[in-house]
């Protein structure tokens, strides 16, 4: 927080420096045509009115503390602008990532519908071919069991016509 200053150093026209009230200063600077500057230097060795950033401080390396401090000021804000842009950029890159990741997600969830309809459609293909076997297969016990049954048979047959062979064969 700075102080408004009530009291300026001035050069009166007798050479001589002298703090005068700012109304006073002003008047008198047009009354002699003293220049800003001229009205404005130091009482004592290194304390004067900065003519950049109005503030009475010490200077220091040929700096004013008011100017070095508007310096600092204004490389904070831009740091804090950087700064704010890093973060924006960081935001806009969490963003585009996150999108993309949505994306994959959706992408993800329709290859494994597309999977689920293709298992669910290959269930119904095996249950079928199980059906077909299972069909065959009694089919084919059907038909070894007749095959079975006719091998007795023939050989009942082939039994029976040895017996009445042999007994033909008495008979004769």
């Amino acid at each position: 927080m700075t102080k408004k200053i009530n009291m300026v150093l001035c050069k009166l026209p007798d050479g001589r420096f002298s703090e005068l009230p700012l109304s006073e200063a002003r008047s008198l600077r047009k009354a002699n045509q003293l220049s800003a500057k001229e009205a404005r230097e130091p009482t004592f060795e290194g304390v004067m009115v900065c003519d950049k950033c109005g503030y009475t401080k010490r200077y220091i390396n040929n700096q004013c503390y008011g100017c070095k401090r508007l310096k600092v000021q204004e490389k904070r804000n831009q740091i804090s602008h950087l700064t704010q842009n890093t973060e924006v950029n960081e935001i806009a890159a969490l963003e585009c990532r996150v999108a993309e990741l949505e994306q994959q997600v959706i992408d993800q969830t329709e290859a494994r519908e597309k999977l689920d309809i293709e298992v669910s459609r290959l269930r119904k293909d095996k249950e079928q071919q199980t059906e077909k076997l299972t069909l065959l297969f009694s089919e084919t016990e059907e038909k070894n069991s007749i095959i079975l049954t006719l091998e007795r048979n023939n050989q009942k047959l082939e039994e029976t016509n040895r017996q009445l062979g042999e007994e033909i064969l008495e008979l004769l």
